[in-house]
């Protein structure tokens, strides 16, 4: 198998892949959870003044990939939010208040 693989990667490819096995990992920053919600929480409400817990949720997690917990309790807590049942039916206003 790995003789097939070579016969088809170029010259190009083989360089790029030494280069990449060869050089250390640059570390990145961690992405809190509360740094997550607050991007989100910025985010959404550039665009809306009412914006539901479940689109706040998905910011956060698309910001924070890899790095932040799934659990929609301790990235709700952060801000004061309260969830409950129903996730992703509630809505929140620019200051965080509750509307349904």
């Amino acid at each position: 198998m790995r003789e097939l693989w070579d016969k088809r990667i170029s010259t190009d490819e083989r360089a790029a892949l030494q280069t990449a096995m060869t050089n250390p990992v640059v570390e990145r920053p961690v992405v809190s959870e509360m740094k997550a919600m607050d991007f989100a929480v910025q985010h959404c409400y550039e665009r809306a003044s009412v914006v539901t817990d479940k689109e706040l949720l998905r910011h956060a997690l698309r910001f924070g990939v890899g790095d932040v917990n799934v659990d929609p309790e301790e990235l709700g807590s952060s801000h004061g939010h309260s969830r409950g049942r129903g996730h992703g039916q509630n809505h929140y206003d620019e200051r965080g208040r509750r509307r349904n």
